[in-house]
């Protein structure tokens, strides 16, 4: 999701009252409900998939029945996805926090 330029200096008091409430609606666009869910739910879902990948990768690691590279291959994506459940969480933890304690107070201050 891009925000635009996050270095540009807005002065409030200089708007006004359309750009004001085209600011406003932009704001109110990113922090839906419907967005604030979604950010949480791919944060559950990380955590669920912490220990599924974990299992996943103990299992064929300790599996003698198949052929090294099929073996090696899987474990190649088990871990991938555990790397991924990992680095995703923190970031979905912080897009929450911009979402809900640095944009929505965009909508409340006029």
């Amino acid at each position: 999701m891009t925000f635009g330029p996050v270095c540009e200096d807005i002065n409030m008091t200089n708007l006004t009252d359309a750009e004001f409430q085209d600011l406003k609606q932009s704001a109110t666009d990113m922090t839906s409900h419907h967005n604030v869910y979604i950010v949480f739910a791919l944060s559950v879902v990380g955590f669920a998939g912490i220990p599924g990948n974990t299992i996943v990768l103990v299992a064929w690691l300790k599996s003698p029945a198949l052929k090294c590279s099929v073996r090696y291959y899987v474990m190649a994506i088990a871990a991938y996805n555990l790397l991924a459940c990992l680095v995703g969480i923190p970031a979905d933890i912080a897009e929450l926090y911009l979402l809900v304690r640095i944009i929505d107070p965009i909508i409340l201050c006029k």
